[in-house]
């Protein structure tokens, strides 16, 4: 089996052609944790599995399945959505690609000059702000947003010191967002146009040197924090020490309308595979 490694912001994603899987997709998540695996697999944060040709009349239309190192299925991933962003424009020989995903198309462009990719992702729903979390670690107030993914945001002052990988499974696991579980991030604000994040994902289940869906969360909630309703770009640092571009536009009610996520991707290497 064919496969492409590629990374965006220090999160790493194994991308495959669905017409090259002869596994059967009853066995995918054993495939997934098996390809993911450090030292004994490929090693990579998630598994991206792009379907061509969906749509006849329209070549740019590509289907996207994420799928976590735990072989967990995600309904969006927007540094993976950049990665594949990179694989189908170089592939198809197209600017533009919309990507179909479980939370809606997401469209972006690749710009090989510079090696960045640039995506519009699904508009944020389900805004929840001042939610109180009783944890063992003390009494936590957070926001709450799904930005193609659920994301739970903890605003903190010292974020270098944050035990990211016990307090972020602890909110992770919290009653509160049962069944469905949350990402958690936590995010240093120095002004409206500059944030710091560190992130917890979900199914991967540990700290991440990025977090794109986190990183858009991020910024439209530092906005909001600070009062900022007009169309602003904010550079997010991510744990790998990459600044992330992010766009947040607002409508004329005061309410997010569209949002991008802008950042280099890499392809690492190509290669074969029989581990499945």
């Amino acid at each position: 089996m064919e496969f492409v490694k590629s990374v965006a912001s220090g999160n790493d994603f194994i991308i495959l052609d669905r017409e090259q899987i002869e596994v059967e997709e009853d066995q995918w998540p054993q495939m997934v944790e098996m390809l993911c695996r450090p030292k004994y697999g490929i090693g990579a944060d998630g598994v991206l599995v792009l379907y061509f040709g969906v749509n006849p009349d329209d070549s740019s239309r590509v289907r996207m399945r994420i799928f976590n190192s735990d072989g967990s299925e995600a309904e969006m991933c927007g540094n993976g959505s950049r990665c594949a962003i990179r694989y189908s424009a170089e592939k198809l020989g197209l600017n533009e690609i919309i990507l179909e995903t479980l939370a809606g198309d997401v469209i972006g462009q690749y710009f090989p000059d510079t090696q960045r990719a640039r995506v519009r992702l699904t508009r944020p729903k389900d805004l929840a702000r001042g939610i109180s979390l009783d944890c063992s670690f003390g009494h936590m107030v957070a926001d709450y947003i799904d930005t193609g993914v659920p994301h739970t945001i903890v605003f903190v002052d010292d974020i270098e010191k944050i035990d990211v990988p016990m307090q972020g499974r602890e909110i992770r696991y919290h009653s509160y967002f049962n069944p469905r579980g949350t990402n958690v991030d936590f995010v240093k604000i120095f002004d409206a146009n500059n944030i710091r994040i560190r992130t917890y994902e979900r199914g991967v289940e540990d700290e991440t040197l990025a977090c794109g869906t986190g990183s858009v969360a991020a910024a439209v909630l530092s906005l909001l924090a600070q009062g900022v309703k007009e169309d602003t770009r904010v550079s997010v640092k991510t744990q790998g020490g990459e600044v992330l571009g992010v766009d947040v536009y607002f409508d004329e009610a005061g309410d997010v309308s569209d949002v991008f996520l802008e950042g280099q991707v890499y392809e690492i290497f190509r290669g074969y595979t029989n581990i499945v």
